[in-house]
């Protein structure tokens, strides 16, 4: 017990940098608070500078990554993060067509066929209630919000790129069984698309878990927004396609 309490407390100083890093601030003095370990400039910052003579910032130093993972793609120069990030922006387009489709599909598997004139030429395969409809768009976020803390473990326990993959591939696996499960039974629709959630939510986690080794400190946010696009592309690309698909 007595060592489980002494690693919390060594980890709190190490996170919070509590161990001479910081010096306790004080109103008393303006120099205190300011990090020690940083530093200063030699230039004396007045009211009266201009923008012109502040110091240039010095980049940080490459990390080994940085500097020993050499481009790979053999049609274009793009080195691996940026090939990591452009796969995991076409598996969020991938992830968010899934749920877009079967809400547009559902919307035609209940409407009536009719003419020009707008008569009525043949009734809809299926008589869905709106309770039913409601469950089975509803089922695919029961299980998609019961998996997002257990997919940050998982990301940290195993690789986030290949668990990445897999849930992208055992949702699209999952979604070719729903026109047979829309015949079948609408529970079995639900139940299908509460499976697919449970893999689908581990999608944001190990997107995270995947930035954490691949991304220098300077690219995190050009790399995590190239990737969550597809998010958003999936929605847009998603709905017309489906529409048209359906028709």
């Amino acid at each position: 017990m007595k060592s489980g309490v002494s690693a919390v407390s060594s980890n709190a100083n190490r996170v919070f940098r509590k161990e001479g890093a910081y010096d306790r601030y004080d109103l008393k003095d303006g120099d205190a608070g300011i990090d020690k370990t940083v530093k200063r400039p030699s230039v004396e910052f007045t009211e009266n500078m201009n923008p012109d003579d502040f110091p240039e910032l010095e980049r940080p130093a490459l990390r080994k990554i940085d500097k020993y993972c050499q481009p790979e793609c053999p049609c274009c120069n793009v080195t691996k993060r940026y090939t990591q990030a452009i796969l995991v922006m076409f598996g969020f387009i991938i992830s968010f067509g899934i749920r877009c489709n079967v809400g547009v599909a559902t919307v035609k598997m209940m409407s009536n066929s009719t003419n020009d004139e707008g008569n009525v030429t043949a009734l809809s395969e299926f008589h869905w209630s709106p309770e039913t409809i409601g469950y089975v768009d509803a089922s695919f976020f029961w299980g998609y919000i019961i998996t997002q803390l257990p997919g940050g473990f998982l990301a940290s326990r195993w690789p986030a790129n290949r668990l990445f993959g897999t849930a992208i591939f055992l949702s699209s696996c999952l979604n070719l069984l729903i026109p047979a499960a829309t015949k079948l039974d609408p529970r079995a629709v639900i139940v299908l698309r509460f499976i697919q959630g449970l893999v689908e939510g581990v999608t944001y986690p190990a997107c995270f878990g995947i930035w954490r080794w691949w991304a220098p400190p300077l690219e995190r946010s050009r790399l995590a927004t190239l990737a969550f696009c597809g998010s958003y592309g999936g929605a847009v690309l998603g709905m017309p396609v489906s529409g048209y698909l359906a028709e």
